[in-house]
């Protein structure tokens, strides 16, 4: 049996199109909650994570999806960025559907 599992970006958005489908709610707090980590972690490649103004790191679910697939490289517009945004309403907040960063 092949255990390689290969998935693109526009594999993940499907699947994560679906999950915010499902549960608007759950998505938008995983999304929300960022927690603690060390600076190994913060360090990383490709895996996005906040400093903090206290000067903590902290790393959410959507930053470590991103790190899955890389970020842009230092000469795109979006140089850091991962290839997953998610789109919320402007006035309320509400995530409204995982894209591609444009």
């Amino acid at each position: 049996m092949d255990n390689t599992w290969t998935i693109t970006v526009d594999d993940a958005l499907v699947v994560l199109n679906r999950i915010l489908a499902a549960d608007p709610a759950a998505v938008a707090a995983l999304v929300d909650e960022r927690v603690a980590c060390n600076e190994e972690l913060a360090g990383d490649p490709t895996v996005q994570v906040l400093r903090g103004t206290d000067g903590d790191y902290r790393v959410g679910i959507l930053g470590i999806i991103n790190g899955l697939f890389g970020i842009f490289p230092s000469d795109h517009p979006k140089a850091g960025w991962g290839p997953i945004t998610l789109e919320c309403d402007d006035k309320t907040g509400i995530p409204l559907r995982f894209t591609r960063t444009e």
